[in-house]
């Protein structure tokens, strides 16, 4: 959504500034590192951190198996 936003984006400038100004939409972006997004690869990353965590819930799962005690008959 950042960078539906911000590109093509000009930003006014006026006043005291306490460090430095983005006066594009380009280069706030790039200060975010994400001047190369796009959705594929967002969707990617995204899938990529579903199956890791699918995985290790498996793992964590698979260790940790419940064990059940046998029931004996009742004595009548």
């Amino acid at each position: 959504m950042c960078v539906n936003e911000l590109k093509g984006l000009s930003f006014e400038s006026d006043g005291p500034f306490r460090g430095p100004v983005a006066k594009t939409g380009e280069e706030a972006l790039a200060r975010y590192g994400l001047e190369d997004a796009s959705v594929e690869r967002t969707v990617r990353s995204q899938l990529n951190i579903i199956a890791a965590s699918w995985f290790l819930s498996f793992l964590g799962l698979s260790a940790t198996k419940q064990k059940y005690v046998t029931m004996k008959p009742t004595k009548k």
